[in-house]
Formats: C-alpha cells, sequence, structure tokens
C-alpha cells in the first residue's frame, strides 16, 4: 500500500487562531473548497514513502541541532488557477529565512531516499524548477522556489471574490516561536499525527 507522509511546520497561539477562523469563513462561503478541512500548517515536504517507523529517528537526529526560531507572517499570498486544485488558494506568506530553507533542505534530502515516486504522472512533472525537485525528491516544491505559507483553503472562485477580499482586509501579520516538526500520515483529506520531532 502506498502511503503519503508529510512534515510540517504547524502554527501556534494567534496566527493559529486566524487561519481556522478564516478556514470556517471560506468552508461557509464554499462548502467544497480544497484545504479547508485541513490542518493549518506549512509543508516542509509531501509525497509517497515507506512508513515513518524506517526514518523517525533518523529525522529526529538530523534535526537535532536545529534551534527553534520565530516564524512571520508578513503578506497574503494568493496561487490563482492553482494547478494542484484548479481553484484560487489562499494563504499567509511566511517570510523566508535562512533558518526556515536550511531545514527544509535537509529534511528532503534525508528523506529522498524513502520516499518514492508517484504513481500518477505530477501536475508540475514537465514544468522546472518543480520537475527537477521532483527529480531530486520526489516533491516538488524543495530549494529556492519554495513559497512558504499557511494555507486557508482553495475555492473555485475568482480573485476578488467579496469573500477573498474580506479575509484580505485583515492583517496577516504574526509570529510565533517554532519549536517542532510534526510529522502527518494523509490519506486525502484526512490527516493523523504521526509524530513531533521537537527543535533544539
Amino acid at each position: 500500500m502506498r502511503v503519503k507522509y508529510g512534515v510540517f511546520i504547524e502554527p501556534t497561539g494567534a496566527l493559529r487562531d486566524s487561519v481556522l477562523m478564516n478556514k470556517r469563513t471560506l468552508q461557509r462561503a464554499f462548502p467544497n473548497a480544497a484545504y479547508v478541512g485541513h490542518p493549518p500548517h506549512c509543508t516542509v515536504i509531501f509525497g509517497e514513502c515507506v512508513s515513518p517507523e524506517h526514518w523517525v529517528d533518523g529525522l529526529r537526529t538530523t534535526l537535532k541541532t536545529n534551534r527553534g526560531f520565530e516564524v512571520e507572517t508578513n503578506a497574503w499570498q494568493d496561487f490563482p488557477a492553482d494547478p494542484l486544485t484548479g481553484g484560487h488558494t489562499l494563504a499567509y506568506r511566511i517570510l523566508k529565512s535562512p533558518q526556515l530553507a536550511a531545514p527544509q533542505l535537509r529534511v528532503a534530502r534525508f528523506l529522498a531516499p524513502h520516499m518514492r515516486p508517484s504513481e500518477s504522472p505530477h501536475p508540475l512533472a514537465e514544468t522546472e524548477p518543480f520537475a527537477s525537485s521532483l527529480r531530486h525528491y520526489h516533491s516538488p516544491f524543495v530549494g529556492d522556489h519554495w513559497i512558504p505559507h499557511f494555507t486557508i483553503g482553495s475555492p473555485r472562485a475568482d480573485a476578488d471574490d467579496p469573500v477573498l477580499n474580506a479575509i484580505r482586509s485583515t492583517s496577516p501579520l504574526h509570529q510565533f516561536t517554532l519549536r517542532e516538526v510534526t510529522i502527518y500520515r494523509v490519506d486525502q483529506d484526512c490527516h493523523e499525527v504521526v509524530d513531533r520531532i521537537p527543535l533544539n
């Protein structure tokens, strides 16, 4: 059985509350919107992978020298005509920093031997730089082109939809201290926590 796992950053405090509130707003307006039922998170890496029992201890060792650090959202992030959903994805953009980018690459390099190519062609498999990331890490968003973000949802709506505009009229500015990363088992919209790895 091929199972998908994600290594995620989960927001805390006021940011988590804000993400959840806006997810509920989108879900009321667009019940079929993608992502609105997912737990608040930023994806470090995601894909088909062997069971974590084969790699979670190694990942824990890989991250043991990483200290906790401040994560800051500094703007709204729009992904119009999102190729993964067909909708308009709205998210909180995370200020990218070396403290954030370095662990992503470290995690991706460690997990690459445990990841499996998808059985079905990825929508971005023919588009660079995503194609190279897929070849190296079996995940399309590893590297400098990664746009870290906390997704609210992806409704099939126009970019200037009043509900999206209402969300954007609020402040996207938040900050929290990241103290751990979370491993999730993902089965479509069902997300199950497998383990949590504390940072130093």
